[in-house]
């Protein structure tokens, strides 16, 4: 590999916005249903950790809050 064919693929990879990225659908793994400063625990399922191709142990993962849907009385 040259030079500069590292330099476009290091390019390619720095230009990708990991918020827009990570906020789509076919990303989803779960629901959080505890949050604190240091925790947070995720509801999830075999179907949505099999979509992508699993959830490795101690990863990182990215959270979208999209606030509950409101009742209208």
């Amino acid at each position: 590999m040259s030079i500069s064919s590292l330099f476009d693929k290091l390019d390619e990879i720095v230009s990708i916005d990991i918020l827009k990225e990570g906020n789509k659908e076919e990303f989803f793994v779960g629901n959080p249903f505890y949050i604190d400063y240091e925790t947070i625990k995720l509801l999830t399922c075999d179907f949505w950790k099999c979509n992508v191709k699993g959830i490795p142990k101690g990863c990182f993962l990215l959270a979208f809050y999209k606030g509950e849907a409101r009742k209208r009385i």
